[in-house]
């Protein structure tokens, strides 16, 4: 892949994205997993291979007036390859708006009869934007319980998160953070409570 005319005075970020056999394929980990029935732990792998999964650690060019990438692909396979100029226009009005009220929280029943809290945020409009962690601290949100991320690795394309490690008639306190290209984390959002 070649690219010319960049502006060679700026820094860009590289996001390189797949999907194939092993990256971004829910349905390639459940065949790795002989095609189970599936069970907590079965959903639990599952959702980790939701989503857009970077392919390679985002990584910065800079002094360049042309890019040049070698990008070799596998039968049935696409990469998504973003270069993201920092400090574009509208950067600042995007960075942390989004997470200001912090998450909507669900509790329900899962599929094998588990109870989990199905966690929603608004999508970023940043065009760097690595991916979302999610924190939850147990009990007392009010008191600065420690968070501990629960979604790792964070996972671009999603926006929502489905908590599976909870117990019924427990209190949990959710927030969630930006990650961008660059290695940057956004404020946190508020933590918001829910009662399983």
């Amino acid at each position: 892949m070649h690219l010319s005319g960049l502006d060679g005075g700026a820094v860009f970020d590289l996001l390189h994205f797949r999907i194939d056999e092993n990256h971004s394929n829910a349905y390639g980990i459940w065949q790795r997993l002989g095609k189970p029935a599936l069970t907590r732990e079965h959903i639990k792998t599952l959702r980790g291979g939701e989503g857009l999964e970077l392919f390679e650690a985002p990584r910065s060019i800079q002094g360049q007036n042309s890019f040049d990438m070698k990008v070799e692909l596998p039968m049935h396979a696409v990469s998504l390859v973003l270069l993201v100029k920092r400090g574009f226009a509208g950067e600042q009005r995007h960075t942390e708006n989004f997470l200001d009220k912090g998450p909507a929280l669900t509790a329900e029943t899962g599929a094998l009869g588990n109870r989990q809290v199905f966690v929603r945020w608004p999508y970023s409009e940043r065009p760097d934007l690595a991916g979302y962690k999610v924190y939850r601290c147990n009990g007392q949100v009010a008191t600065g319980a420690p968070a501990l991320m629960v979604n790792d690795p964070p996972r671009t394309q999603n926006s929502y998160y489905t908590d599976m490690e909870v117990e019924e008639g427990c209190e949990y306190g959710y927030a969630i953070s930006a990650l961008y290209a660059d290695g940057t984390e956004s404020k946190r959002s508020p933590f918001n409570k829910i009662k399983v």
